[in-house]
């Protein structure tokens, strides 16, 4: 019994020095996207003739979990990264949706050498996929274009279908010359059924569709929580701000996972209170990059905000008299601008509004 062809590589070799991709991916994505590099890399390697088709949201899910990807949306954005610097094949991404890195089918050429089957190319896996798509046939005109070689008056054939007595005179073959003003319309048709298989509307492809869309929704997340932040007068931003290496964009996608557009607009007022205000210590002032990442925790939660960054606990009550009020304002710290008097209680709270700025 004969051994089954092999498809598949056991290894292949890993360059130390990293290339344009896999600084980019680095640079956007830190070590999940040198993790996805490598785990794409180890995918199409145990893969049947290296190379992956996207045929549903499912094969997504499965991609992102190979490479250990929890965001689909991050998957898809770092393979478009790798099919802009030209790592994964362009035109069969754009086209069927297909993951082929010929970088990768070069490097693993040897070990292919000593086996009877051949290493995949790039028209093989075209044409596989053609075949794949289900044939529609092609309604033609069944009145076939005469041949030029019936119009050759030289011909043989032409002089069988001549009177005997014209057979060997050339004159009566010239009348047909009248008939080849009809030959360009028809052909002229032909055009229109090359490739009757060939898939159209490439650029309609629905995860594609799916993906700008989502992308889209993400922007607009972003340029409400931009606006939002620069109404509050902490550090108005013209150039949407980064903390270290990680773009606004990025944040703003990790975030809204867990979080609502509107719990991000009540940390942001939160903080803009605590940082404005006499009454509390806390005056480090970040941009929204750095809020979002360092501390959006310690704001989304007034009243673990208040309690934290007060400066005096005694401020923490709900309700306070006319003494307590002298009593606090007597030693010049506090202000009675910072209490106000509320008829639900009979009695004094304190103010969230400001009463100095820094």
């Amino acid at each position: 019994m004969a051994r089954p062809e092999k498809h598949i590589v056991d290894f292949y070799p890993k360059k130390i020095k990293n290339g344009k991709t896999l600084f980019i991916l680095e640079s956007k994505y830190q070590i999940k996207g040198y993790g996805f590099f490598y785990k794409l890399l180890d995918f199409l390697a145990n893969t049947p003739d290296h190379y992956f088709q996207i045929k549903s949201d499912t094969d997504v899910l499965y991609l992102s979990g190979i490479c250990l990807i929890q965001d689909e949306h991050e998957t898809l954005d770092m393979i478009e990264i790798m099919i802009k610097t030209d790592k994964l094949d362009k035109e069969l991404w754009e086209k069927y949706r297909v993951i082929y890195c010929q970088d990768f089918i070069d490097s693993i050429k040897d070990a292919y050498h000593y086996r009877n089957n051949q290493i995949i190319n790039r028209l093989e896996i075209i044409n596989r996929i053609i075949k794949s798509f289900p044939t529609q046939e092609t309604e033609f005109s069944t009145q076939e274009t005469p041949d030029q070689s019936e119009f050759d008056e030289k011909t043989p054939q032409n002089e069988a279908f001549l009177p005997k007595n014209d057979q060997k005179s050339t004159k009566p073959v010239k009348s047909f010359p009248a008939q080849e003003t009809e030959l360009p319309a028809q052909e002229t048709q032909l055009p229109a059924q090359e490739n009757p298989t060939e898939p159209q509307n490439h650029e309609l492809n629905p995860h594609k569709i799916r993906y700008n869309k989502k992308k889209e929704i993400y922007k607009e997340r972003k340029i409400k929580i931009l606006e939002h932040w620069n109404t509050k007068d902490i550090r108005n931003h013209t150039v949407e701000p980064k903390n270290g290496k990680r773009t606004l964009q990025n944040i703003v996608d990790t975030l809204t996972e867990n979080y609502t557009l509107e719990d991000i607009e009540k940390a942001i007022d939160n903080y803009a209170t605590i940082l404005k205000s006499d009454l509390y210590w806390f005056n480090y002032n970040w941009n929204l990059a750095e809020f979002l990442v360092r501390g959006f925790d310690n704001f989304k939660d007034w009243n673990i905000a208040q309690r934290n960054y007060i400066r005096d606990k005694r401020l923490l009550k709900d309700r306070f008299t006319q003494q307590d009020v002298e009593i606090l304002t007597k030693g010049g710290e506090f202000q009675w601008e910072n209490f106000q008097w509320d008829d639900t209680f009979g009695a004094y709270i304190l103010k969230k509004t400001l009463s100095g700025v820094r």
